[in-house]
């Protein structure tokens, strides 16, 4: 192998999404348009759900759902795999600072951007020294529990979202749970009716509507 090949081998190793920038075409950006409309119709608003359930600002969902996509189309590589904020992440970013800063302070936020800058080099290190195989040795029963609890403890922490209402926070959600039957009584009706709308619509359309996909609409 030449100099000159061995160099561009090290660039397209650098930056991998030189590869398929040499083959892109015109006609593509139609389909990645209507691509990226789509996801950004359902990113944003989930990113700033995320980023409330991590006690952080909405705002910074937004950063989140913005540069992590950018970041993973160009150097990921899987361009089929959703890259972005997620519950459990925003879950245990709240649990882990929680202690420390008051959810939503000037401290909490730089606190969740330290703690996403050391997670950071901790994924690189794993990535580098090839130690995703110690997750193997996670039984598929813990990795059910986990899920299955963390998914019970942010449907309850959006519960006062959805009805309207403010509670205190707890560390636990049993005590957060009574703290919400007693506020049931301050139950904002507008804020209700919408989200059960919201619920109502998605359910509807899952069981009475399993064709209806946004990847089928087409340009006219």
């Amino acid at each position: 192998m030449s100099q000159t090949d061995s160099s561009q081998s090290r660039l397209y190793r650098l930056f991998p999404f030189l590869n398929w920038l040499r083959g892109y075409q015109i006609p593509f950006l139609q389909r990645d348009a209507m691509a990226g409309l789509t996801v950004a119709v359902v990113l944003i608003p989930q990113a700033m759900a995320y980023a409330m359930l991590a006690g952080m600002p909405p705002v910074h969902g937004l950063y989140a759902a913005a540069i992590t996509p950018f970041i993973a189309a160009l150097w990921g590589s899987l361009s089929q795999l959703a890259t972005g904020p997620i519950a459990i992440m925003s879950l245990l970013v709240l649990t882990t600072l929680s202690p420390i800063a008051e959810p939503g302070s000037a401290q909490f936020v730089q606190l969740a951007y330290l703690l996403a800058f050391l997670v950071g080099i901790i994924y690189l290190v794993v990535g580098f020294s090839r130690l995703g195989e110690l997750m193997s040795f996670i039984s598929h029963s813990a990795v059910k529990g986990f899920t299955s609890a963390a998914a019970l403890i942010i449907s309850a922490t959006q519960l006062p979202h959805l009805l309207g209402i403010s509670v205190s926070r707890h560390e636990f959600i049993f005590p957060m749970l009574v703290d919400m039957v007693k506020n049931l009584f301050n139950l904002h009706i507008f804020t209700f009716i919408i989200g059960a709308f919201a619920l109502a619509s998605f359910t509807a359309l899952k069981n009475f509507g399993p064709t209806f996909r946004p990847g089928c609409w087409r340009w006219s």
